[in-house]
């Protein structure tokens, strides 16, 4: 599998009732996109390829209940990676290996 590094992503809408709702607040969209553009960039740059998981608002407040996750900033990313890692076991079949 290639070194690949997920990101959260969605759009302005999702982005505003998603951090509306989310216990740690949030920055304007903008800055989170140019935000998000540097951490890809900084990622790419280290020999990682960035790959933007698509989060859906209502999918990830079903997740975090059901998880007994907060709703936060970090939520969203261990949502995203969990996201990834599903569907690169799809595409990678037997080249994940559990960490820890």
């Amino acid at each position: 599998m290639p070194n690949i590094a997920p990101f959260p992503f969605m759009d302005d809408t999702d982005y505003d009732h998603l951090f509306g709702i989310a216990t740690d607040g949030h920055i304007p969209y903008e800055e989170w996109v140019q935000k998000l553009h540097k951490q890809e960039s900084e990622a790419a740059s280290e020999g990682w390829t960035p790959y933007r998981t698509y989060i859906n608002p209502s999918f990830f407040e079903e997740w975090c209940k059901k998880n007994q996750q907060p709703l936060s900033t970090e939520s969203v990313f261990l949502y995203s990676q969990i996201l990834f890692k599903g569907m690169a076991s799809l595409l990678w079949p037997g080249d994940l290996r559990e960490e820890g």
